[in-house]
């Protein structure tokens, strides 16, 4: 067997022949895949006559021999084994599998030597993944391995000590019984207490159809029968692709009886360190943040119930406010309200501010932000803040005053630049966009000359020599009149005039721009802006929100405010803003005209700490599509050891937490198994609802072993039971689909917010 055919052509080529294959994205599970031949030694005769001829008729015999993997087997055909070589986690809810190349392997051979090949009536495999706790298998002296190298011929001997594959060595060449191989010892009492009984072994073995991300392959799999628990400490176990050849006899409670030691023949070898199962528990955490939900889930505060509030400070608060000290004049001590970005209610648009009024983004000082709530007396300084933050965040960064400066210095000369030549009577009637280009007045001359400039001088010439009326053509024209002085304020007020100096200060615009979308996402601003008291945010809790355009734009107007000295700078500025704004869009970020809505999810737990890679996804229902789709994740990440932070593009209908993506894995969850489909009775694969979840039987540990190997046929009888499958029809695809082990979620709605629309 070559290293890369089987890994690199035997499964595209069995998936490309094979009758039926899964759809585009879809993965398929098989009980198997039959070869129409398998590994032994064949015989085929042909004979041929002629009636009409007295001739005898001819008869031809010819044997051959179809060698497949027997006692050793090329690396390369493993796929993938899970857990991984060396790896060390908690595995013990994780059912160990290796995944071959070779789509027919497991059933090219039969268990009983020389018996029939395997059938999809009788697919018992040759092959098994044994699982053996430290202690449980011998260990070569001086090693930390089981392996063995030695020769078949010795695999095979038995004796009253030891037992080896029951095959006759007769039946194998002498080169075959001096190959070599790798080998395992087992105690016979752990041998018994953790290999699959014989009728386990089909329910073990499967085939896999892959045609996901432009793979197509044919693949077959084995499982182990043994969760790896580790009682209360890490502990390691090794994982053996074995052959069962020749033992047949031996597997199970009805088995012959074992001497002290079992050799097997080990295929594929690796080992792995479970860990003890963490006292945290993923879906206990859920149901505790489901827990606090209540009495809100959204972002406020909430007030003792028995301390009665006057309404427009109960309104404030609903409305996501809280009352921060306020230090006024000399010393004296008052509260203003404050909400930062995150509102549980939708936030209505703020009107023009300042003298003249402008919009928020062009707001020109955080006083121009400061609301007065005279009913109340007080100050809402929630907008003046943000302008505040954003101001003294860009004065911290070198970089980015740097920026605005060399933006500042450029706009005027480029403005400049444009109203000097928008007076020049020679470049009457050419476009904004071309009278800043760097070659402007040679341009035009050359425009002069392509309109026959040329050909009208020379016949004026030759006319004045010759002391004939020039021509008509060359008559002289009025020479243009001097144009009245524009000033950089009058070329600005012209829409073209500004696009051209946006698309003029293009390069200096994109490293401006790319940064106020960073600042947009709120990455640089202090948690405590964010959520100005620790009880909005309470341990163990999920808040919503959505994300107030209005913040983000003052916090924006705050850091460009550091790029003007004069009103000149304003109007400058306010002629760029729709350009950052573009910029600051494509950049991913919020906050300025025209930006999408947006909301989000806070959640305090400790299932962000023991998760790191916790999965949050908003989505929402397609527009006339009925399908659910997830909406963008504008930002993502951790503010603090146990916070997680998550800005949606949109609003989503329901968030929903998961545990990361896994790849496909096998297994159980809380030690039990949910029923899915496994036919057209519903989706195959999804989890069958209202039925009880069922809860495998753990077979007796041998004396000094770990327990977590299952008892297989039990089980897939509840299984049967649980799908409504006779259990004489419930194969090994069908328990592939049981024991796949999906990362664990809890969905949650998306609360009704007032002024939702």
């Amino acid at each position: 067997m070559s290293g890369d055919g089987p890994k690199t052509r035997l499964p595209e080529l069995a998936f490309a022949r094979s009758a039926a294959t899964p759809g585009q994205g879809k993965i398929q599970f098989y009980d198997g895949h039959f070869p129409a031949l398998t590994s032994g030694a064949y015989k085929i005769t042909a004979k041929q006559s002629v009636a009409l001829d007295s001739a005898p008729p001819y008869e031809a015999t010819r044997e051959f021999e179809i060698a497949g993997p027997r006692f050793t087997l090329d690396a390369a055909v493993a796929e993938t084994a899970f857990p991984p070589d060396r790896g060390n986690g908690e595995y013990d809810e994780e059912l160990p599998f290796v995944v071959l190349s070779d789509p027919s392997l497991p059933w090219e051979r039969s268990i009983v030597p020389g018996g029939l090949a395997p059938t999809p009536a009788k697919p018992t495999p040759w092959l098994a993944l044994a699982v053996f706790a430290e202690g449980e298998i011998e260990l070569q002296p001086g090693t930390g391995s089981p392996l063995a190298t030695i020769s078949v011929r010795d695999l095979l001997s038995s004796d009253d000590e030891i037992l080896g594959p029951q095959i006759d060595k007769a039946t194998l060449s002498e080169a075959e019984l001096e190959s070599a191989c790798k080998a395992i010892t087992v105690p016979g009492p752990n041998f018994a207490a953790a290999m699959p009984n014989l009728e386990d072994l089909a329910s073990l073995a499967h085939c896999r159809a892959v045609n996901t991300d432009g793979e197509e392959a044919l693949l077959s799999v084995l499982l182990a029968n043994r969760l790896p628990k580790a009682a209360g400490k890490p502990l390691r176990f090794h994982a053996h692709l074995v052959s069962l050849e020749g033992f047949h006899d031996y597997l199970g409670p009805s088995g012959k009886p074992l001497p002290a030691k079992v050799r097997l023949a080990s295929l594929l070898a690796w080992s792995f360190v479970s860990q003890p199962k963490a006292a945290v528990d993923f879906k206990a955490l859920i149901e505790g943040l489901i827990a606090h939900q209540q009495p809100t889930a959204a972002l406020r505060l909430t007030p003792a119930a028995s301390k009665q509030l006057p309404e427009p400070a109960a309104a404030r608060i609903a409305d996501g406010y809280a009352p921060l000290p306020l230090a006024i004049g000399a010393g004296e001590k008052s509260f203003a309200w404050y909400r930062g970005p995150f509102s549980p209610v939708v936030p209505q648009p703020l009107p023009e501010v300042g003298e003249p009024a402008v919009g928020v983004s062009e707001a020109g000082s955080a006083d121009a932000l400061a609301i007065y709530l005279a009913e109340q007396g007080l100050f809402d300084l929630s907008y003046a803040a943000a302008w505040n933050m954003g101001r003294q965040l860009a004065l911290a960064d070198a970089k980015f005053t740097q920026a605005m400066a060399r933006l500042r210095r450029q706009a005027r000369s480029e403005l400049g630049q444009l109203a000097q030549r928008m007076s020049a009577p020679h470049l009457a009637g050419v476009e904004p966009a071309g009278l800043l280009a760097r070659d402007a007045a040679r341009s035009r001359f050359a425009e002069q000359v392509a309109g026959g400039l040329a050909s009208r001088w020379t016949e004026a010439l030759a006319g004045a020599r010759s002391g004939a009326a020039a021509p008509a053509s060359a008559v002289r024209q009025e020479r243009p009149r001097r144009r009245a002085t524009v000033a950089p304020r009058e070329a600005l007020a012209q829409p073209a005039a500004a696009a051209a100096l946006g698309d003029a200060l293009e390069a200096l615009l994109q490293p401006v721009g790319a940064w106020l979308a960073k600042l947009s996402l709120l990455g640089s601003v202090p948690f405590s802006h964010l959520v100005p008291s620790a009880s909005m945010l309470p341990p163990e809790s999920i808040r919503f929100f959505y994300v107030d355009r209005d913040w983000i734009a003052a916090l924006l107007a705050g850091a460009t405010s550091i790029g003007v000295e004069g009103t000149a700078d304003v109007a400058i500025l306010a002629s760029l803003r729709p350009r950052l704004a573009k910029i600051v869009a494509e950049k991913g970020g919020l906050g300025l005209e025209g930006a999408p809505s947006a909301s989000g999810v806070l959640i305090r737990s400790q299932l962000v700490s023991a998760w790191p890679s916790l999965v949050v996804q908003g989505s929402s229902t397609a527009t006339g599509e009925g399908t659910t789709v997830p909406l963008e994740n504008l930002r993502d990440d951790r503010p603090g050891p146990a916070v997680r932070l998550c800005i949606f593009k949109g609003v989503p209908e329901q968030v929903t937490l998961a545990e990361p993506y896994r790849s496909l894995r096998f297994g159980v969850q809380d030690n039990k198994i949910a029923p899915r489909y496994v036919s057209a009775t519903g989706p195959i694969g999804a989890k069958i609802p209202g039925k009880g979840e069922v809860e495998p039987k753990i077979r007796p540990p041998a004396a000094g072993s770990t327990g977590g190997v299952l008892e297989i046929a039990p089980l897939v009888t509840k299984l049967a039971e649980a799908t409504g499958v006779p259990a004489a029809e419930f194969k090994a695809g069908d328990m592939a689909i049981q024991m796949v082990s999906a990362p664990e979620l809890q969905a949650f709605p998306w609360p009704a917010a007032k002024g939702a629309q």
